[in-house]
């Protein structure tokens, strides 16, 4: 099934590679976006059932290759965090029982970098579709902080994740000449980790995914 899968990606990629070779009109965009987990594989985990990852905050730049057969290639990179805050805490007392602090106040963060190509059929109107395989580059950090010594204990580990995703995208022109417009996106991506950085640990017993969806506005400029 894993192999079966990889070769989808890889058959995807290559079918992307002569469509982009076509004649082109070229837009940049400039976008903030906002979203959320919808499932992640790390809020099954014993420590972050009461405090989960959930709002993520970001953004994103692209370029739009506009097709002369009628289609077009989005190609984005973008930047989003997402934090489970307050996960572990243990209480410091003393000798009487008197409540002296918190020992210990973990907090679970993600820093996001997807790169992505999204391939729509048509983009004829100003609402269109479209389809595409995110490589995502995850960097997964639990801060430890320690009540005695002030001090931040942090483990990180970094991961490699790719898998398709679900566009749906809507364009306004500012200008007659539609030099300039604004696009409203919404996108829905499921991630399965390919690749950790095990740095010397063992981490055949843990498995990352998600399910992520979000919303960007951007500026768009056309640079033909």
């Amino acid at each position: 099934m894993k192999h079966i899968r990889k070769n989808w990606f890889v058959n995807l990629f290559i079918l992307i590679i002569p469509i982009s070779l076509l004649p082109a009109q070229t837009v940049m965009t400039l976008g903030l976006e906002g979203g959320g987990f919808v499932q992640h594989t790390d809020n099954d985990l014993f420590f972050t059932k009461n405090n989960n990852l959930d709002l993520t905050w970001g953004f994103n730049t692209g370029i739009i290759h506009q097709q002369t057969n009628g289609s077009s290639l989005y190609y984005q990179l973008g930047h989003f965090n997402g934090t489970a805050k307050g996960i572990i805490r243990s209480t410091v007392t003393d000798e009487f029982g008197n409540v002296l602090g918190e020992a210990n106040l973990s907090n679970l963060s993600y820093t996001v970098v997807p790169i992505e190509a999204t391939w729509i059929p048509k983009h004829d109107s100003y609402l269109v579709w479209g389809v595409g395989v995110s490589m995502v580059l995850n960097s997964r950090a639990i801060i430890l902080h320690n009540y005695f010594s002030n001090v931040d204990i942090t483990d990180r580990l970094f991961s490699v994740g790719v898998g398709p995703h679900l566009a749906i995208l809507w364009y306004q022109s500012l200008s007659q000449s539609e030099g300039a417009s604004v696009l409203f996106s919404t996108k829905l991506k499921w991630v399965p980790t390919i690749w950790y950085d095990k740095s010397g640990r063992d981490v055949s017993d843990y498995h990352q995914s998600y399910i992520h969806i979000s919303a960007t506005f951007s500026l768009c400029f056309s640079m033909k």
